[in-house]
């Protein structure tokens, strides 16, 4: 099933889940789901991957000491979403899977508790199909990798990472430097072969260590990591479903802003892409290819506790300063450092519809949310309700609470 037969099902009524690479029909078993019916009605049209891994709880978290615990469901589970299945998600093709080790020596520290790490084939001579350090297609912006232990008392703990392939030193480095003056010493024009988009046999993300004593990231971090096995599979889920032209505005705090660190590389490519250095495996063609840049907007608002824990951050307001200075009204950024009172004010029920407000909620083509559980509840409570004092609660009926014109509709939003 294709990401357009899959709107198109939604809109037309279908109760469709994503999991992985798997769509998923859950209208007969929302009656007979062990957690309640209001978490697939509620993500209806969306990915719950997050949910069924244990990463993610809907509730429970604003005004909790902590955030709520997630459910990792059970291999019963697993038959159950077996049987709801009805198709795959994009091509059954692009989803591949291999045992990887991490190479330790490929680690970059971007803070003290975040690492761009490279997780490769055991057999490192052997490249695993759709394994890219460049994805041509803009589908592929935020899909993500799921990544399970294989060893020890940990075995079979999973999680997902995001792809955000401009994270890597060399290919991040690259873009800053584009975004600079001409007359900056520093200045080099984007060099696309970079970009190459044969298969690999490794794949990079950037992952946060969280120090949870079985956390998958805490392995992953481990200074015997190299002697760690991974599975690997990927790419899958809908990722962030980007339209060619129109405004898209993405909230993110933390390491959630590396949801969309590929597509402001995208902005980079088509609004500096001057004195190209192009290799046989990237023309031209490619460099504007699914974003009509004239016509396309994407504001961002990134939310971090201090400027060093700002997570591409500089590439943020690389790509922003050269806009400013080039007057090209396709990308903006709203920087918040809450310890350091930079635009301090809390994104609550007020700060969220004001600045849905300034571009009109029927203007906007997607809205994305990116952070810790209780900035993703807040917004999705204040999405979820069109009356301002009910800001606080969630409906729990089988249908979201849509409002006038000036509330998000449930397809134009999304809690990654």
């Amino acid at each position: 099933m294709t990401s357009d037969e899959f709107e198109q099902a939604i809109a037309g009524g279908r109760k469709l889940v994503i999991l992985d690479e798997l769509v998923l029909d859950v209208e007969k078993f929302t009656d007979q789901h062990p957690g309640g019916r209001f978490v697939l009605m509620h993500n209806n049209g969306r990915d719950i991957s997050k949910f069924f891994y244990g990463g993610y709880s809907l509730e429970g978290n604003i005004g909790a000491t902590k955030p709520a615990q997630g459910y990792a469901h059970s291999s019963i589970a697993r038959m159950i979403v077996n049987d709801l299945a009805i198709a795959h998600y994009e091509p059954k093709k692009a989803v591949h899977s291999t045992i990887c080790r991490v190479r330790k020596d490929l680690s970059v520290t971007v803070n003290p508790r975040t690492d761009v790490v490279t997780l490769e084939n055991i057999d490192e001579d052997k490249t695993v199909p759709n394994f890219k350090a460049y994805y041509k297609s803009l589908s592929y912006l935020t899909k993500h990798f799921l990544v399970r232990s294989m060893d020890g008392p940990t075995k079979s703990v999973a999680r997902h990472y995001t792809i955000c392939n401009a994270m890597r030193p060399d290919v991040y480095k690259m873009y800053i430097n584009a975004l600079k003056p001409e007359t900056d010493p520093e200045f080099k024009a984007l060099d696309l072969r970079f970009l190459d988009k044969s298969d690999m046999s490794s794949m990079t993300f950037c992952i946060k260590n969280y120090g949870q004593p079985r956390g998958l990231s805490t392995m992953i971090h481990a200074e015997d990591q190299n002697e760690r096995r991974f599975e690997v599979k990927g790419p899958m889920g809908h990722g962030l479903r980007v339209k060619s032209t129109g405004v898209h505005v993405a909230f993110a705090a933390g390491t959630g802003a590396l949801c969309f660190v590929d597509l402001v590389a995208w902005l980079i490519k088509a609004n500096a892409g001057r004195g190209l250095n192009l290799s046989s495996s990237v023309n031209e063609a490619e460099m504007s290819e699914e974003i009509d840049a004239s016509n396309f907007q994407f504001h961002l608002y990134v939310s971090y506790p201090k400027r060093a824990d700002g997570v591409a951050l500089e590439l943020f307001e690389a790509l922003d300063a050269y806009c400013k200075r080039e007057n090209i009204p396709n990308f903006s950024l709203y920087v918040r450092l809450s310890q350091e009172k930079v635009n301090p004010q809390r994104w609550d029920d007020d700060f969220i519809r004001q600045e849905i407000d300034k571009y009109g909620a029927k203007n906007l083509q997607r809205v994305w949310v990116c952070g810790p559980p209780v900035m993703s509840e807040t917004f999705d409570r204040c999405f979820s309700s069109p009356d301002p004092e009910r800001g606080n609660q969630v409906n729990h009926d089988d249908e979201p609470l849509i409002g006038d014109n000036s509330t998000l509709q449930p397809h134009q939003y999304e809690i990654l």
